[in-house]
């Protein structure tokens, strides 16, 4: 059987900050977390502590360390790093979910592991950011 992650509430697939790290560790990379901040009415680009992941809805992950400020020319052409291209039936991922299990889910999801036949292709289809695996099928038009 093969595992596959879906989101099973609605608002779609994400992984919380602590999985993400995790996720690059098994995987042998690191992630640097960015976030803006308004100081004196400037907007700046600022290197994330862990302990603040909380206090920011929208964390920019990047592969490469830009510092602990930055500016958005030079985040804009960096190596990013998005969880929603992680293939859901990716081995680390899913031991990522397994490990951490709710701590895994990003602000709007509630990860769930569904099993599926080694030979399914599949495909997730979702409605309202709610997921399910459904077996690919061939189309024409």
């Amino acid at each position: 059987m093969k595992k596959v992650v879906i989101n099973s509430s609605f608002d779609g697939f994400d992984l919380s900050p602590m999985a993400i790290l995790k996720y690059a560790e098994l995987n042998g990379f690191k992630v640097y977390p960015y976030v803006n901040q308004t100081v004196d009415n400037d907007e700046e680009i600022i290197k994330l502590s862990p302990k603040d992941f909380n206090d920011f809805p929208i964390i920019y992950w990047v592969k490469n360390d830009l510092g602990e400020m930055t500016n958005s020319e030079v985040i804009n052409k960096a190596d990013w790093f998005h969880d929603w291209e992680i293939e859901r039936d990716d081995l680390m991922l899913v031991k990522v979910v397994e490990f951490l299990g709710d701590k895994a889910n990003g602000m709007h999801a509630k990860l769930k592991i569904v099993e599926i036949p080694d030979d399914v292709e599949f495909k997730i289809e979702e409605y309202d950011g709610q997921e399910c695996v459904a077996e690919a099928h061939r189309t024409w038009s």
